[in-house]
């Protein structure tokens, strides 16, 4: 039952996440993409999901798995937009016809389910050692999907990035508040240490995924954040670095960057732990109902 439920519902998250990982990579160095780039990769992704839905399926009914397409695709229609709205606030405009978000996938499902039926599952695919090599990439491969949805979505989502008044001086009077290190990504401080009035080191946080400006020449990074409880006189010991205050991110990807790894590592593993959860349980269950046969 887990499996199934995964199957329909977890392609869902897979495409959310993976559109803008995709786009990233393919594009070019500062390459923004616009409403109809996302609608576009998003449609992709559900036809795939539709195709590999109905070979899956091809044993059940073809009117249930078509029916069954087609809602998850029109929770996936809405999800786009919800996500695209709230957590990488950016225009949708533009792109294909809203019917063919959904009728497209529901296609794909045919073609999936008519290829199935002419192809011949091997026996014992899915047990043993190569179920397991499928639950160990769909954990590593929702890491991956999770991390870069959180950088990439980061950078769309940020309306200002490097403030126009950073300064590279050594001394700063500073106002309280939240303050910013930005450094060029090829040439990044180490060690950076700033020094409160009193001679305190400050606390430099840096972002546990990778942000930059996305720009197509010199790249500048976010290297950390730090807190001044008051205004007062700091010291800068990070060579090559401006001070300036953070970005402007909408949205709440600009905290996720400074989540824990291990938070993000555990939010991407979560499917294919959930998928071992089901094959174990369902291992012994078997197991159980051939020990009470053999009795």
């Amino acid at each position: 039952m887990i499996v199934r439920i995964g199957a329909w519902l977890g392609w869902i998250v897979a495409a959310l996440l993976l559109t803008p990982v995709w786009l990233d990579n393919s594009g070019y160095e500062g390459f923004r993409p616009e409403g109809g780039d996302i609608w576009l990769t998003a449609t992709v992704f559900a036809v795939v999901a539709g195709l590999m839905l109905g070979f899956a399926y091809r044993a059940w009914r073809l009117v249930w798995v078509l029916a069954l397409t087609a809602v998850s695709a029109a929770v996936h229609l809405g999800a786009v937009v919800l996500v695209y709205r709230y957590l990488i606030p950016v225009e949708l405009s533009g792109g294909l016809p809203t019917v063919l978000v959904v009728v497209l996938p529901v296609v794909g499902a045919a073609l999936g389910f008519g290829a199935g039926t002419l192809v011949r599952r091997p026996a014992g695919w899915a047990s043993g050692g190569r179920w397991w090599v499928v639950v160990l990439l769909v954990a590593i491969g929702g890491v991956y999907a999770v991390t870069g949805f959180v950088r990439v979505g980061a950078e769309w989502a940020t309306e200002r990035f490097l403030p126009a008044d950073a300064s590279t001086a050594t001394t700063l009077d500073l106002a309280a508040g939240r303050h910013a290190v930005y450094a060029t990504y090829n040439d990044q401080p180490s060690p950076c240490v700033i020094t409160d009035s009193r001679g305190g080191r400050v606390e430099v946080r840096q972002p546990t995924v990778e942000f930059t400006d996305n720009s197509d020449s010199v790249v500048t990074v976010l290297f950390g954040v730090f807190d001044l409880p008051r205004a007062e006189r700091v010291r800068v010991d990070c060579p090559r670095t401006q001070i300036g205050s953070p970005p402007d991110v909408r949205g709440p990807l600009g905290r996720a960057i400074f989540w824990p790894i291990a938070v993000l590592v555990a939010i991407g593993a979560l499917p294919g732990l959930l998928l071992a959860a089901g094959s174990l349980a369902r291992r012994t269950k078997d197991t159980a109902a051939a020990g009470r046969r053999g009795r």
